[in-house]
């Protein structure tokens, strides 16, 4: 069964939520967050994808939430919005994962995006971060590059892989 969520455009008032998102390590594990943020450290980064939607003609970047209970973030900030290309994104909280919840949130905020018009999307993942690969395979996204050992975390280092999708689901 699909779960039921509501994705709420990206606002000040989720604060408090993407501070506590964005402290969590295993949430973090695989994105660009170096390490878990403070609250001004969340804030800063709050504030730079609001101000990546202050341009758009639609929100782009949206809070998960199933009822009441804040669940995470997805959207596609803009890469390139003149040239309608934008980037996906999704960051749950951990207590969350496992239950279909990022898939479901990854399509409906490309379902958001597709309004806006023809767009390409672009996506990476960890290599070893087999439930984004999985994610980005479902959605219609193709693998389009390897980056052998781009990402170093815990004197790791391992594999990103790009992907890329068009409108209706085609790289």
């Amino acid at each position: 069964m699909t779960p039921v969520l509501t994705l709420e455009p990206l606002s000040w008032a989720h604060r408090k939520e993407t501070a506590a998102l964005w402290a969590d390590p295993a949430v973090i594990r695989y994105t660009n967050i170096a390490a878990p943020c403070t609250a001004a450290g969340a804030a800063d980064r709050l504030d730079c994808l609001l101000d990546d939607q202050r341009e758009l003609p639609a929100y782009t970047v949206f809070a998960i939430r199933e009822g009441a209970a804040f669940l995470g973030l997805a959207g596609c900030p803009p890469v390139d919005a003149a040239a309608g290309t934008y980037g996906l994104f999704y960051q749950l909280l951990s207590a969350c994962w496992g239950r279909g919840l990022g898939l479901a949130a990854a399509r409906e905020a490309l379902e958001r995006l597709e309004k806006l018009g023809p767009s390409l999307v672009l996506a990476d993942t960890v290599a070893e971060n087999t439930a984004s690969v999985r994610i980005l395979e479902r959605l219609g996204f193709v693998r389009t590059a390897v980056h052998p050992g781009a990402f170093c975390r815990e004197g790791r280092t391992l594999d990103i892989w790009d992907y890329a999708r068009r409108s209706g689901g085609r790289a």
